[in-house]
């Protein structure tokens, strides 16, 4: 059984082929482990917000179309704009691809309530790359974020994805990853903690319900385990590049340490 030859977050399991499995297991992973250490009084569950999605073309770019075509009342064909030549002959048109039927997808999270009160404390989201990249379910995702802030709530965003730009707050200081922790009576201050790929990720304290104190979250040794535990060595070829590419001097880094001997 093999362990992840990084010290921190391990680049291969940010591939698109693998996320969504990480994404799953890493919030079961937290989930048990904030269970274990916050009941009796309070619960941690997964929630989800269901969205509907339109599925763009294989590759298509997303853009404004030069032409569109709508049906009349009586369901013929027309066209409300064409381009024509300087001679006034109607250019051809040219076939395209349209996206293709909407999707129903789920968009899943942790949240802590307290037990007796059944109030919501905490909500704990691990970014996917649909929230960093796609424009209209990153829109959706910081107007959900935006409600939280908005609220007494807490909110924690653990971003362990280099792809897309970063969400909500930017900082001066550049990072591979970051982790935020919003405190609702601390607002609108909250602690950011950036890191790189040769970082061991940090620990963070998830908030509670005043009076209680926030409860460490043990983050890089709950990966390493569930890496262990979920046999990720059967799945990933440290043979082959990564991907996203990673910096010259980090490849010359995980080269170093995935090499065999």
């Amino acid at each position: 059984m093999m362990t992840s030859p990084f010290p921190g977050m391990d680049p291969y399991l940010e591939q698109s082929s693998l996320w969504g499995q990480v994404h799953y297991d890493l919030m079961g992973q937290i989930r048990s482990y904030l269970l274990q250490k916050l009941a009796p009084h309070y619960y941690v569950g997964v929630e989800q917000t269901t969205y509907l999605s339109i599925m763009p073309p294989h590759n298509a770019p997303i853009g404004r179309p030069d032409i569109f075509i709508a049906n009349d009342p009586n369901g013929t064909a027309v066209a409300t704009k064409v381009k024509t030549s300087s001679t006034g002959i109607m250019i051809k048109p040219k076939q395209v691809e349209i996206p293709q039927p909407i999707v129903e997808r789920q968009h899943r999270y942790l949240i802590v309530r307290h037990i007796e009160t059944q109030e919501l404390i905490t909500v704990i989201e691990i970014v996917s790359p649909a929230n960093k990249i796609g424009l209209i379910k990153r829109k959706l995702y910081e107007d959900k974020c935006l409600q939280i802030l908005n609220s007494l709530t807490h909110f924690v965003e653990i971003d362990l994805l280099r792809v897309g730009e970063r969400l909500l707050v930017t900082t001066e200081e550049a990072s591979d990853y970051r982790i935020l922790v919003s405190q609702a009576h601390k607002r609108p201050q909250a602690d950011i903690y950036p890191f790189n790929l040769p970082d061991i990720i940090p620990d963070i304290a998830i908030p509670l319900r005043e009076p209680d104190e926030s409860i460490p979250l043990p983050l890089n040794q709950i990966l390493h385990a569930m890496y262990i535990e979920r046999r990720y060595d059967l799945i990933i070829n440290y043979d082959k590049p990564v991907s996203p590419k990673l910096s010259d001097e980090n490849q010359v880094w995980a080269t170093k340490l995935t090499e065999r001997g």
